[in-house]
């Protein structure tokens, strides 16, 4: 047994009309994608304002970085981080390379190498000082480093 629908009212309109979020044009949507204030024209306008949107927000979520951030680094990879931060050598920290070298053998996870003039990006061997644990590279702070003297939280 067939049985026939019965049509009922009237055909269904849609309100195909949108108003592009980034650069304001008018254009006709798909009638199946839901309404909302932040509707496209193209891919392009819905890129740049995403870009726009994660400018100083933390990008890719969790753990992401600022555009800030990534500056950051982009200048320490050609070299302009000021001896703030340590040169790498194949993803390792070069000052340990090198004292591994000096000495001839692998460094030990607590071995510390100590940077003399405080410059960290100053990888002369003649600045270099190996340390047995970061308790003894500290107690020579204490004793050799006028930042480190004085009425601190460290000092009893």
């Amino acid at each position: 047994m067939r049985y026939k629908l019965k049509k009922t009212g009237r055909k269904r309109t849609y309100e195909r009309k949108s108003i592009c979020f980034k650069c304001g044009v008018v254009f006709d949507r798909y009638p199946g994608k839901q309404r909302n204030k932040r509707t496209f024209c193209s891919k392009d306008c819905y890129r740049a304002q995403l870009s726009e949107d994660n400018k100083n927000k933390r990008v890719n979520q969790k753990g992401g970085l600022t555009t800030e951030e990534k500056e950051k680094i982009g200048n320490y990879r050609r070299g302009e981080s000021n001896g703030r931060t340590y040169e790498k050598l194949w993803g390792r920290h070069k000052h340990r390379a090198i004292m591994e070298n000096i000495i001839g053998r692998p460094l030990k996870k607590e071995e510390v190498v100590h940077h003399v003039d405080g410059n960290l990006r100053n990888n002369d061997p003649n600045n270099l000082m190996l340390f047995t644990s970061q308790a003894e590279h500290f107690k020579w702070h204490r004793e050799n480093d006028m930042r480190y003297r004085g009425g601190g939280p460290f000092h009893g």
